[in-house]
């Protein structure tokens, strides 16, 4: 029994040693800075729903689902982050609080 104990340690702490995961290479100022923002600020780091030209920036459902990897993602309740938040793409009466309608396509200037 001795001897089964002491070949398996023997054979498990040089595989226990290379299956150790190694140090993170450190991130550079820019890298840091940026996920730091994001994190404190609360923007999600990937977004799928605008895009940003130079004097207008386009948005909606039309440019979600042209823009995300995954479109069937977009109807998902469980969908990561990045393809929320939902409520932006849904018009709403500021007299009555209630939902009117969708933003299929909308442009800001």
């Amino acid at each position: 029994m001795k001897r089964i104990l002491a070949l398996s340690i023997v054979i498990a702490m040089p595989w226990l040693a290379w299956t150790q995961v190694k140090p993170l290479e450190p991130w550079s100022n820019h890298e840091l800075s940026t996920f730091v923002q994001n994190h404190i600020l609360g923007i999600p780091m990937t977004s799928y729903d605008t895009i940003t030209g130079e004097r207008v920036a386009y948005s909606g459902i039309a440019i979600q689902l042209i823009r995300a990897p995954q479109p069937l993602q977009l109807v998902n309740p469980w969908a990561p982050e990045a393809y929320a938040p939902r409520e932006q793409n849904l018009v709403v009466d500021p007299i009555t609080k209630r939902p009117v309608g969708l933003i299929f396509f909308a442009i800001k200037f």
